[in-house]
């Protein structure tokens, strides 16, 4: 089961969508793990319809994508955001997480999840996160 803070680390891309997304915000001491779920990208179009059609009727959705991915690269901004040596950025199938330490208080950093796909896909994902104390 995921606790709350952790699922507020992980977004959903979504296709077309026009809603920026963001991370839950982060201190400036903290070191923490943040994720990007793929898979509604990775939908072939007859998937995207049926995962689509799941979803309208209420049910869980269990279209699992056919293409996954291969490659993943977390460009960070100028600055004092940064991704902590010791736990490099991973990705599995449809999954992607970067570490993320540091910060300037009251900032807002874009994050861009860059990813390859089997099929040969390269797609960007820009991803919101507010540094402040609390």
């Amino acid at each position: 089961m995921t606790d709350f803070l952790t699922s507020q680390r992980v977004v959903v891309a979504r296709p077309a969508s026009r809603v920026a997304l963001w991370w839950a915000s982060k201190r400036p001491d903290d070191i923490a793990d943040y994720d990007v779920d793929w898979t509604w990208h990775l939908y072939s179009a007859g998937e995207l319809a049926n995962a689509y059609a799941q979803q309208r009727a209420g049910k869980a959705v269990g279209v699992v994508p056919a293409d996954k991915i291969v490659a993943s690269l977390f460009l960070l901004p100028v600055g004092t955001l940064e991704g902590p040596d010791q736990n490099p950025s991973t990705f599995v199938e449809v999954r992607t997480k970067v570490w993320l330490a540091g910060g300037d208080d009251g900032l807002i950093y874009t994050v861009v999840n860059r990813v390859t796909t089997a099929a040969g896909r390269t797609m960007d994902q820009n991803v919101q996160l507010k540094v402040k104390t609390k």
